[in-house]
């Protein structure tokens, strides 16, 4: 009976661990993982993105060591070029969803920033942006090599 149990709800009784680094751009990462996963995520939040100090998730794709070196060199250098993102995200909404006026300056924060790594392609930028916002709704940007593939709104 405990086998059933257990292959039923194995992820309910699995122990979760975290290990944490410290990046001196970045600060605290962490990664919440349990033996089985094979996909890490390391996660940090930034106040300094936003003009209201509203905080910021990154993810970043690693392994249990720590962030991918491609994807946190990759994080840290769109970080430093986030109102361009924004302006770029701002000019495809204009051309896709003209008739929802939505001002990305005005009422959003950036809420995510998700950076990928692929093995198989290691010198892509694959990253993905994502705007909150109290009275309206959300914007989802993803990007292949700095160019906005997939736009979405929810």
């Amino acid at each position: 009976m405990w086998r059933i149990l257990k292959l039923l709800f194995g992820s309910v009784f699995e122990k979760s661990s975290t290990k944490t680094i410290i990046d001196s751009r970045l600060g605290k990462l962490t990664c919440d993982y349990t033996q089985k996963d094979q996909y890490f995520s390391w996660r940090t939040e930034l106040t300094n993105i936003n003009k209201s100090k509203a905080p910021t998730a990154i993810y970043i794709d690693g392994d249990l060591n720590g962030p991918y070196a491609q994807a946190l060199d990759m994080a840290k250098k769109i970080i430093d070029k986030t109102a361009e993102i924004t302006t770029i995200v701002q000019k495809e909404l204009d051309l896709k969803f003209p008739d929802k006026q939505l001002n990305l300056s005005k009422g959003y924060t950036l809420d995510d920033l998700s950076f990928f790594y692929d093995p198989e392609d290691p010198e892509a930028t694959d990253f993905e942006v994502e705007y909150f916002s109290e009275t309206t709704e959300m914007v989802s940007a993803g990007f292949r090599d700095n160019i906005v593939v997939e736009l979405d709104l929810y």
